[in-house]
């Protein structure tokens, strides 16, 4: 090129200096050739070629024009999306992308912005079969040479974790309607039970009145003698279902969230006295001792619910105790609280079956329990009654070793630790 300047080359030395050279041509004929030394910056893009060539992560390079030409795909990136290196000159960045992710980036070409991406979106790159991925952007300026800007990319591919965010949001939807539908389900059932437990509350409650007063021959004598063993059979029997159908209802108010509590000051003396009676006769006719070891205690407990968990523990350790043997009543402080614990020489249960016997109608399959009467009731009721009190009910037993079972009250349940009776306040 005459009086002008011919396309600048690049040199390397034999020293290992790479020089950029540009040939001027002078007025007179002659050449000028300006040299400038550019080893630290083909050192650079040595470095960056390498870097960008071997990164596990795929990588691309395209320019700033508006057809958004990719100018190179590293080895990830081919992989990653499907492409041969030959394909490469035919590619445009749109290529790589859903159309989604399209009309964004030609507004910003439009404008003349094109802003590099940190990771705080999700783009869907475009595989060369059409499938599309999940992956997060993370896109930097190059230095602006020849006045065209360049950009280097890479994407970190999220698509697994994307896939199961959905999967496991779908799960979710699935599981808690699941859930409400069993709930539901449960309320509907409680509420069955409470409304029959009600109707059958009334007839019985005049069956158990009727025989009592036949029983004790309030209004004349009854005549044969054989009708004293019907009616008292017949009491009995009224009574237990009686007792069955209160369980039910609890149950029910405890589903139901309307289990409410009376909290006041009980002496636990007296009210161990009151248990021990209760289940007296029921002892005396299997020949088994009661003893008792109770402390001089006052305890901030609902009187009426204090009393059913005793003697639920009471009647099953009765119950379940052979001919012979014994029961014992301790309650004292503790340290980490106040423990009453019921113990027995009875039957026992494998501590594999101790969650069972925890369970509503749990029965444990065992010869001598199956000759009792029994639905189940009475210890997941005495579990759930402790916890609303902040205590818990602990099982502990053996076959063959009796069982004990406790139920421990925080410090916080104990309103006065002597024999002091006061008033104290729910």
């Amino acid at each position: 090129m005459r009086n002008g300047c011919e396309e600048a080359r690049e040199q390397k030395l034999q020293d290992g200096r790479c020089l950029r050279v540009q040939d001027r041509h002078a007025p007179d004929g002659g050449t000028v050739s300006i040299c400038v030394d550019i080893t630290d910056v083909k050192r650079g893009e040595d470095s960056f070629k390498l870097m960008f060539d071997n990164n596990p992560v795929p990588m691309w390079l395209w320019d700033g024009g508006p057809s958004l030409r990719v100018l190179d795909l590293n080895k990830a990136a081919l992989d990653h999306l499907g492409y041969a290196r030959a394909d490469i000159t035919r590619l445009s960045v749109f290529d790589l992308l859903s159309g989604e992710d399209g009309p964004a980036l030609r507004a910003a070409i439009a404008t003349g912005v094109v802003q590099p991406f940190d990771g705080a979106r999700i783009w869907r790159p475009r595989r060369a079969d059409g499938t599309l991925r999940y992956a997060i952007p993370y896109i930097h300026m190059l230095p602006v040479e020849d006045g065209q800007p360049r950009f280097v990319g890479a994407i970190v591919d999220v698509t697994d974790r994307m896939n199961a965010e959905r999967e496991l949001r779908a799960n979710a939807d699935v599981l808690a309607g699941a859930l409400a539908r069993a709930e539901s389900a449960n309320r509907t059932k409680s509420e069955f039970l409470a409304a029959m437990s009600h109707e059958l509350r009334t007839p019985l409650n005049a069956i158990i009145g009727f025989s009592d007063i036949i029983r004790h021959e309030m209004f004349g004598p009854v005549g044969n003698p054989r009708y004293f063993d019907y009616i008292r059979n017949i009491h009995g029997s009224g009574s237990h279902l009686l007792g069955l159908i209160n369980d039910i209802l609890d149950l029910s108010r405890l589903d139901a969230g309307e289990f409410e509590l009376r909290i006041e000051a009980v002496d636990m003396r007296q009210a161990a006295a009151e248990c021990l009676e209760t289940v007296a006769v029921q002892a005396a006719k299997g020949r088994i001792a009661l003893a008792s070891d109770v402390a001089p205690v006052v305890l901030r407990a609902d009187r009426r619910r204090l009393r059913q968990m005793l003697l639920n523990l009471l009647s099953n350790a009765v119950k379940f105790t052979p001919e012979g043997g014994s029961v014992m009543l301790t309650a004292a402080l503790r340290a980490d609280g106040f423990a009453m614990a019921v113990r027995d020489t009875g039957i026992g249960i494998a501590p594999e079956d101790i969650p069972k016997a925890l369970e509503r109608f749990g029965q444990i399959d065992s010869s001598l329990g199956r000759k009792y009467e029994g639905t189940g009731l009475g210890l997941p009721l005495t579990k759930q009654m402790a916890e609303l009190h902040g205590a818990s009910l602990t099982l502990d037993s053996a076959p063959g070793a009796g069982t004990t079972a406790s139920i421990v009250f925080p410090p916080s349940a104990v309103a006065v630790p002597d024999g002091n009776i006061i008033s104290v306040s729910a």
